[in-house]
């Protein structure tokens, strides 16, 4: 059986935004599980950079072209990566994330199930729920969950997760129109279209109480009578050292960091990725 992360890299034309974020996804992932297996999903081969092309274990084209080609929501895609991954057991990453230390013990949550989600937490580590993002959901009674790290393998379960996927992503409007009834969303919004698809199958999932994950978008101090949304970019301090150990605040981040915004993702942050990769192959082939 083989295993591998799996993330989405489709950019817009002349563009190298989300590219270069899933080209640090890599390089963090391959350095925080050294024996896995990396797969990026773009949209054409050519959109890859050359120099990029080192850090994937796999590149590999949306075997269905993009479902919406002038869409800036790139996880409008998400449906097709059942159809094009290379491995038998994947573990789905949302691009704007980092892997920071030892991650390998994830894939133990392949004994719970065929498509597993994990748990979001609060850059202090607690379990937070995301209030802020989870307006709609509650509104219109649909259970809420983040999406940001999940497994899936390709037995039943997922399958069925996928196949009802494909026409939901597609006809995102006409599901909004015809679902919302209460509060209506104005855009794509990926978590919301997963917790859809969920609620829609009328499934059970598990979510195993140490599969989980960071995530810097979730405002704990959240105050729904404030009338603009706090970025937590402009109320957190962010550190990455030289040897790539991160730090919110006075918070050490271990495991998975999903940061959420491209413009986390700057260049110094890259080449401090890309020489303590550098570092490690050397080593092992030394």
């Amino acid at each position: 059986m083989t295993q591998g992360y799996i993330f989405l890299g489709v950019d817009d034309d002349d563009k190298t935004r989300n590219i270069d974020c899933a080209y640090a996804l890599s390089l963090s992932l391959k350095l925080a599980d050294p024996g896995c297996e990396t797969c990026v999903v773009v949209h054409k081969f050519e959109h890859v950079p050359k120099r990029y092309e080192g850090g994937f274990d796999y590149i590999v084209e949306l075997p269905f072209g993009r479902t919406e080609s002038n869409h800036h929501n790139m996880y409008i895609d998400f449906w097709q990566l059942y159809h094009c991954t290379p491995f038998d057991e994947s573990m789905f990453v949302d691009t704007y994330t980092l892997a920071i230390d030892n991650i390998a013990s994830l894939w133990d949550v392949r004994v719970f199930d065929d498509i597993v989600f994990a748990t979001a937490c609060d850059f202090r580590g607690n379990i937070t729920v995301d209030v802020e993002r989870m307006e709609t959901q509650n509104r219109n009674e649909i259970e809420g969950f983040k999406t940001g790290l999940l497994y899936f393998n390709k037995d039943i379960k997922s399958r069925e997760f996928f196949k009802m996927a494909d026409p939901f992503f597609k006809n995102w409007r006409d599901v909004y129109r015809e679902t919302l009834t209460e509060f209506k969303a104005t855009d794509f919004d990926f978590t919301l279209m997963m917790n859809m698809v969920a609620a829609s199958l009328g499934e059970n999932y598990v979510f195993p109480t140490w599969f989980e994950y960071t995530d810097l978008e979730i405002n704990f101090l959240y105050n729904p009578e404030e009338e603009e949304e706090l970025d937590w970019l402009d109320s957190l301090n962010l550190w990455v050292t030289d040897d790539v150990t991160v730090k919110i605040n006075n918070h050490r981040q271990t495991g998975i960091l999903h940061y959420g915004s491209p413009r986390v993702m700057t260049a110094d942050i890259i080449k401090k990725l890309n020489d303590n990769f550098r570092k490690s192959t050397t080593k092992i082939k030394a």
